[in-house]
């Protein structure tokens, strides 16, 4: 899936202020608005496809520049914004937990096209090392 986050740092849930995101799971687009550690009941986006074919999975939707409410994030051109993204294990198709090494984010904007790295946050690696401590 793809997702649009607020802050700088790669966070599935916008560090608890929300991320808009988009995800392919049984053949179907959903939308969610995350603002934790899971996926929340999500919308099915009208007009999207999602499809697998030979190990590749390609999702299209279309969206707004705006955001048509309080739970979606508007993308402004000429601006950096947090894009995040995740992927699941080669040939899993439905809902599940995606990894540490299957996710990432980088600071794009949308007018120029032009990208950066984006913080990482430091609470996974937090929770590994107390749970190697343990």
């Amino acid at each position: 899936g793809i997702g649009f986050s607020q802050g700088q740092t790669i966070s599935m849930s916008g560090s608890e202020k929300g991320s808009d995101v988009i995800a392919c799971f049984d053949d179907q687009v959903y939308r969610y608005w995350v603002t934790g550690t899971y996926l929340p009941s999500g919308t099915l986006m009208p007009n999207a496809l999602c499809s697998h074919v030979n190990g590749i999975t390609t999702m299209s939707f279309h969206r707004t520049v705006i955001a048509e409410s309080a739970e979606q994030i508007a993308l402004v051109p000429g601006s950096a914004q947090q894009v995040i993204w995740a992927h699941g294990e080669d040939g899993q198709r439905s809902q599940s937990y995606h990894g540490i090494d299957a996710r990432g984010g980088l600071m794009l904007d949308f007018g120029t096209g032009t990208s950066s790295e984006s913080a990482k946050s430091l609470g996974s690696w937090l929770l590994q090392l107390h749970i190697l401590l343990m």
